[in-house]
């Protein structure tokens, strides 16, 4: 999950997770039908240097959250924790590691977002069919209060990370067919509603712009989109059916975006020149 969005960060790589393994040797030859294939190697890393044992590592303090602790945002001096069987979010002090649970309001979900001095923390509501169910929001939690302060009635999307945080707005995408809504952090109010033509991933927040990857075929393979908050539209850029397999996860940075090309099963970098600044 998730990790659909600065503070004390530990960076693993996979080379770590996986344990080290030696290749599998081919089966012995089948008599009757002639012998089979070799078997690819099992994956791990067995250079030294490239990977360390889990077992080595020594938390600095495990925190029990007990319940589903699914996103984590960080703030200037916390760590905050979303809680979707519980209906909370959890701020944790880096300092001193102590916690403080927050009803959020019904099943925190897709991601956690920070920004004007606030978490902004999407709710799934109750599923379909609950006879006066919550719906669908975004609480608004003051991180100096530690309270809800506002809930904006927006959609969801789904629960696999759909929210980032802009220097003038609260990105978030509110429907299954791709939409994003852009919350006015002054009012608390939806204020614009961009459409891009196919359903689009997470959004990501780099150097002030909100970028989206679209999967919009047939009409056209997929394409990258920068949204214009003054708009309300969408600057495209478009990548050529043959390149790209459809969209997926992305993060714009070293002056290209980087796209989970989940078609071909491969990462494309692709250069930002040609979309409008």
């Amino acid at each position: 999950m998730k990790n659909r969005v600065t503070g004390i960060l530990l960076f693993v790589s996979l080379a770590t997770i996986l344990p080290a393994q030696d290749a599998v040797p081919a089966p012995p030859a089948d008599k009757k039908g002639g012998g089979r294939p070799a078997r690819p190697p099992r994956p791990g890393v067995a250079t030294p240097g490239v990977k360390r044992e889990m077992t080595t590592l020594t938390p600095a303090a495990v925190i029990s959250i007990p319940g589903t602790p699914d996103w984590q945002v960080m703030t200037d001096d916390a760590m905050w924790v979303s809680n979707g069987s519980k209906n909370t979010v959890h701020r944790i002090d880096v300092k001193t590691n102590e916690q403080v649970a927050i009803d959020a309001g019904r099943r925190p979900c897709s991601g956690l977002a920070a920004g004007f001095g606030s978490v902004w923390v999407p709710l799934c509501g109750d599923r379909p069919g609950t006879e006066n169910g919550a719906k669908p929001a975004v609480a608004r939690i003051d991180t100096k209060t530690k309270a809800v302060v506002a809930t904006i009635s927006v959609g969801v999307a789904n629960s696999e990370g759909g929210i980032a945080a802009s220097p003038d707005a609260i990105w978030i995408l509110s429907d299954i067919k791709g939409t994003l809504s852009r919350i006015d952090p002054a009012t608390n109010l939806v204020a614009g509603i961009v459409r891009p033509a196919g359903p689009a991933s997470a959004p990501v927040v780099i150097a002030g712009a909100a970028w989206v990857s679209v999967d919009a075929r047939p009409a056209i393979s997929a394409y990258l989109a920068r949204l214009s908050p003054e708009r309300d539209a969408v600057d495209l850029g478009l990548v050529p059916s043959s390149t790209f397999g459809g969209g997926g996860d992305l993060i714009v940075a070293a002056g290209s975006a980087w796209v989970i090309d989940g078609g071909n099963d491969r990462v494309l970098r692709l250069p930002l020149a040609g979309f409008r600044s």
